[in-house]
């Protein structure tokens, strides 16, 4: 078990030098960003006048719990 343990050490120091070198030379830039969906903002406005539930949007959208109130709070940041 203890080999093991050094070598998921030593396999996440390689990415993280791996990754720093990425970046330094511009080559990494992260995780790409959420779309917005096409259809937001009649659905937002749907759901802030309680038309509709938080649910259906994400259902309606296909959007996860999590990505759904992160572009309500990006929306919202942004007006």
């Amino acid at each position: 078990m203890i080999t093991c343990k050094h070598t998921l050490i030593r396999v996440s120091s390689k990415e993280q030098k791996g990754i720093l070198i990425a970046v330094i030379e511009g080559k990494y830039k992260g995780r790409k960003s959420i779309e917005v969906p096409k259809l937001w903002d009649k659905y937002y406005n749907m759901y802030k006048e309680n038309t509709i539930k938080a649910v259906d949007v994400m259902k309606i959208l296909k959007l996860k719990k999590t990505t759904f109130y992160k572009l309500i709070n990006q929306y919202e940041e942004s007006n």
